[in-house]
């Protein structure tokens, strides 16, 4: 009777070191594999979103520690133009250079606050870098809106910053010409005629910069040139400074030249307008 006992009284404070043991374990487990179940993701399959968002944020680190491109500053001097009294009077383009030296106001105060923005982007002297963003800024964000039908419209640039940059090829150039003019460079506006009609497109001294920088830069800028040939198109004057084109036509600086034949070429800070010289077109691979 004794040991019946003693067998009732562990049945009464309770199971025996093997049996806890068993359930202590059984525990853990269902307790790992709920856990698994509830908070670990199993692992992506290729086409996953898991594994794009990988991807993406090692395309991310690549392209932060990705060299920086080199942007040449532009060495150049205002250009000079011998002005001939009695000639200068009588010019076919006197007309036209009144109206595009007074819409190139480059010294109003929302036009250079919207060029140095944009050229901040690359701080420092004048350089490449600065031109190319002020282009990319016009050139992407421009719409194409026609001038009255009987008037011959020339927008200010500082009015075209007011209207969301829309208007047609002449407010372009003025408005890309007055943004270079804001931020230290040298740009002149091109009036020119060609079996597909009248275009304006402007252009900028790059002065005695040196070419093979200036192709480096560009080429490496807008790789998509590498593929189409990688062609860079300007002009050279008497002084032997180099004038980049910079014509929406050609998509990205130093692009093809809108085909023409007859025109005229207005230096709005020398308030001085020539004839072109389409003679002195030049292209650099």
């Amino acid at each position: 009777m004794e040991n019946l006992n003693e067998s009732e009284d562990k049945k009464k404070k309770g199971m025996g070191p093997g049996t806890t043991f068993v359930l202590i374990l059984a525990l853990l487990l269902i307790g790992y594999y709920g856990y698994r179940a509830i908070y670990v993701e199993p692992k992506a399959s290729l086409g996953s979103v898991n594994w794009q968002e990988d991807t993406y944020e090692k395309n991310a680190e690549w392209e932060e520690t990705e060299d920086e491109i080199y942007a040449p500053e532009i060495d150049y001097r205002v250009s000079k133009h011998q002005k001939k009294l009695f000639k200068e009077m009588f010019k076919d383009c006197n007309k036209s250079k009144r109206k595009l030296v007074k819409a190139c106001d480059y010294k109003n105060q929302k036009l250079r606050n919207f060029a140095v923005q944009i050229a901040g982007k690359d701080p420092g002297n004048f350089n490449l870098a600065q031109v190319c963003d002020l282009f990319d800024h016009c050139y992407k964000n421009w719409k194409y809106v026609n001038d009255p039908a009987t008037t011959e419209y020339l927008a200010k640039a500082s009015e075209t910053i007011e209207n969301n940059l829309n208007g047609d090829c002449d407010d372009f150039a003025v408005m890309l010409c007055s943004s270079i003019l804001a931020v230290g460079g040298e740009a002149r506006i091109n009036y020119a005629w060609g079996e597909e009609g009248g275009h304006a497109f402007t252009e900028v001294n790059l002065g005695k910069t040196p070419s093979e920088e200036v192709i480096q830069y560009i080429t490496d800028r807008y790789y998509n040139l590498k593929v189409f040939g990688g062609e860079l198109n300007g002009k050279q004057d008497k002084d032997g400074n180099l004038w980049l084109n910079l014509d929406w036509f050609a998509e990205n600086p130093g692009g093809e030249y809108f085909n023409y034949k007859i025109g005229y070429t207005f230096y709005i800070l020398n308030k001085y307008c020539e004839n072109i010289d389409a003679s002195t077109v030049t292209e650099s691979d």
